[in-house]
């Protein structure tokens, strides 16, 4: 999988672009806020149809747009030979997206073509932080292994708001067990699909994930992670898909009617995967409570790299990678030993940096560089053959 070509109009400071980039490693380069991140947030945009930054639609657009407010995000993306245009246009209306020109109406449809997996140094409060910020991860990542989870997910927090809507108007008073049953049968199902697909690719990615923090850290230091669930979870799924879907929901909703005096007393569930948590360890210690900086930074950017050889396992191709200022965060030694791991794992990647020397990449690459919202090709090509380009 690969970026053949980005237009990008109107998106923040940048105006008006057009990069090829080169289908393996490209550098964005230039002084700070300039719009490096801008770059890789459209392009995360145009991927995911959502920003890693932004939570209004207003902050996207350029305020020097000289017609309507809006911004154009598109990218030809090439996968095993096909080539399909992506297009995302954000205004005050909302994002409006287009598959090949066809104006898409389910997310489903727009989903499974392109995949893109990001770190920014903000991606530390992974582990560092609360636990909705590891639910809101692993969701993200489950997706770009299944596109159906988004609507899943959707399905799911509809059930819940409208359970949480029949508690407050309870007021605390016991209710009618056949209508609880109604709200209850279709949340508890909901759930455990969520908890399942969450369990699912924690399972898989535990493989990769220990070969990657092993190499990165190369000191022996073992690294692990559990969900941690607000029902009865399992370690290890046994049976059918069918039959350990079922077993979760048996157990979601048998947690349900344990908690319906509590929920009742406060107005909402208490329980689910909405209050579930993803708990790290390192050499069997809750890495939140007595990780070092230094660890943290392995462990995440060890997610990150597992993340690609998982996605590869199940379909075939290598997603593109988005680095967002990964030198800031390590010393000299770890940086070249993570940027050969990324040259021998990752596909097409996206790097930004204050300079070119600062990702230490012993491999040809493109350089861009970024000045006011401007980018342009480096002149000094820093790679053997190959083309790129842009254009007005």
């Amino acid at each position: 999988m690969r970026i053949v070509r980005i237009h990008l109009r109107d998106f923040r400071n940048i105006h008006d672009c057009v990069v090829e980039p080169s289908p393996r490693f490209n550098v964005i380069h230039g002084r700070n806020a300039q719009g490096k991140t801008n770059f890789l947030e459209a392009l995360y945009l145009v991927a995911s149809l959502k920003s890693f930054r932004a939570s209004r639609n207003r902050d996207l657009v350029s305020w020097e747009a000289k017609e309507a407010r809006e911004t154009t995000c598109e990218a030809v993306v090439e996968r095993r030979s096909i080539e399909r245009t992506f297009r995302v246009v954000v205004d005050s209306g909302g994002r409006k997206a287009s598959v090949d020109g066809k104006r898409i109406q389910r997310l489903g449809d727009y989903f499974g073509h392109f995949n893109v997996i990001l770190f920014t140094p903000e991606d530390l409060d992974i582990t560092k932080g609360e636990p909705s910020i590891r639910r809101r991860y692993l969701d993200r990542a489950v997706f770009n292994t299944d596109a159906r989870h988004v609507e899943l997910l959707r399905e799911y927090e509809q059930a819940l708001r409208s359970r949480n809507a029949l508690l407050r108007e309870a007021g605390g008073i016991s209710l009618d067990p056949s209508v609880l049953q109604a709200f209850d049968e279709p949340l508890a199902r909901l759930a455990a699909r969520v908890i399942h697909a969450r369990l699912r690719f924690l399972e898989g990615l535990r493989g990769p994930f220990g070969e990657v923090l092993s190499e990165m850290t190369g000191s022996g230091v073992g690294g692990d992670f559990r969900y941690r669930s607000s029902v009865p979870s399992f370690d290890a799924l046994e049976g059918s898909e069918e039959e350990q879907q079922a077993a979760l929901a048996v157990a979601v909703g048998n947690k349900l009617s344990e908690s319906l005096r509590s929920d009742l007393a406060r107005g909402y569930t208490g329980v689910g995967p909405h209050m579930d948590d993803v708990v790290a360890t390192i050499d069997g210690h809750p890495l939140r409570r007595f990780g070092s900086q230094g660890q943290h930074r392995a462990f995440v950017l060890s997610l990150k790299l597992a993340e690609i050889s998982h996605l590869e396992s199940l379909q075939g191709y290598r997603p593109i990678l988005l680095l967002d200022d990964v030198s800031s965060e390590l010393d000299e030694q770890r940086g070249r030993r993570f940027m050969r791991m990324v040259e021998e794992r990752a596909g097409q990647v996206f790097v930004t940096t204050t300079d070119v020397k600062h990702t230490r990449l012993d491999t040809s690459f493109d350089a861009w560089q970024v000045e006011r919202g401007q980018v342009i090709m480096d002149a000094d090509d820093h790679r053997e053959g190959g083309q790129g380009g842009i254009g007005p």
